[in-house]
């Protein structure tokens, strides 16, 4: 009975704790931009598998020569939740490059003529939603490529079938608080 209590604890806190990415396909593993829109210059831009993935199958490679291409993503959030971004990013070197991240039209992040580098984990706490938000990459790289993976935008905020799970997991244990007294 402690132990079945005891599970019931963990999985609540767990439950608590997740709360997925609103980001789609951060991964990139469809094998292409859906759920992303592209506008720019797209030139050398896309999804391949191996090379550009830091996990999974599939990483964005980001090569726009001469000026930006521009990767983007309207999400649902929660207005008034701060969210947490999240992503890795590799530069393959050479120069002229630029890379940018904005939330909403406001940089967050950038780089310019950045020597090259391996994938990398960026993070960035305390970005506020508004319900509909904005999300967008600025790339330049002339002489060879950023590779872009595992982007994602989450907050500590449950989404509302973890909030069920909880729920439920709250009423048995009542149950068995109950039968444990009787």
């Amino acid at each position: 009975m402690k132990l079945l209590i005891a599970s019931m604890a963990l999985l609540m806190s767990a439950a608590a704790l997740s709360a997925g990415s609103v980001v789609a396909n951060g991964g990139f593993e469809t094998g292409d931009f859906t759920g992303w829109s592209l506008s720019g210059n797209t030139s050398f831009t896309g999804v391949a598998p191996g090379y550009f993935a830091h996990s999974g199958e599939y990483g964005a490679f980001l090569g726009a020569v001469g000026s930006n291409s521009y990767l983007s993503q309207t999400v649902s959030t929660v207005e008034g939740v701060s969210y947490t971004l999240d992503y890795w990013l590799e530069n393959q070197s050479g120069t002229p490059n630029a890379f940018a991240a904005y939330w909403n039209g406001q940089e967050i992040a950038s780089m310019n003529n950045a020597g090259g580098f391996d994938y990398t984990e960026y993070t960035f706490s305390g970005l506020v939603g508004t319900g509909s938000d904005t999300l967008m990459f600025a790339v330049r790289q002339d002489p060879a490529y950023y590779g872009l993976d595992d982007v994602s935008l989450s907050s500590s905020i449950p989404e509302p079938a973890t909030l069920g799970l909880i729920g439920v997991a709250l009423i048995g244990l009542g149950v068995l608080r109950k039968k444990i007294r009787h």
